[in-house]
């Protein structure tokens, strides 16, 4: 069975989410985007129907900011969650709350996360360009 990254018909609920992230989003952004966790994050990357909040294709790790409207979802959530790491996708997920008030404790969770070596490698043509893959 294949499964498609960032599939077409998402694309532009994906460049919603991006344009209007909370501000636990924001803030978590910005520390991965700085490489805090020494490895490459994707925002709201999608892996067959389902978007992601941040993705690293290396280490298959998916990180979640979940704010109040995940109070409401538990069911999607899990269905979500059991999709992906059926795929071997790990899932870790942190509360708005936890993002915006104990950052630095989120940051050394995400490090140790992404020290444990219990992921797969990719798969083939994972990760990379269109232009590599040609």
């Amino acid at each position: 069975m294949f499964i498609s990254n960032n599939l077409n018909y998402l694309k532009f609920r994906r460049r919603k989410l991006r344009n209007f992230q909370t501000k636990a989003e924001q803030l978590l952004w910005t520390q991965l985007r700085r490489d805090r966790l020494g490895y490459k994050f994707r925002r709201q990357h999608s892996f067959g129907p389902f978007i992601m909040d941040f993705y690293c294709s290396k280490l298959r790790l998916s990180i979640e900011a979940d704010g109040p409207i995940h109070d409401e979802q538990k069911q999607y959530d899990k269905m979500r969650q059991k999709y992906l790491e059926k795929n071997s996708i790990r899932v870790l997920r942190f509360k708005n709350e936890e993002i915006l008030c104990e950052l630095e404790k989120v940051i050394e969770k995400g490090k140790s996360e992404c020290e444990t070596p219990t992921c797969p490698p990719p798969w083939q043509g994972e990760g990379r360009s269109k232009k590599e893959t040609i």
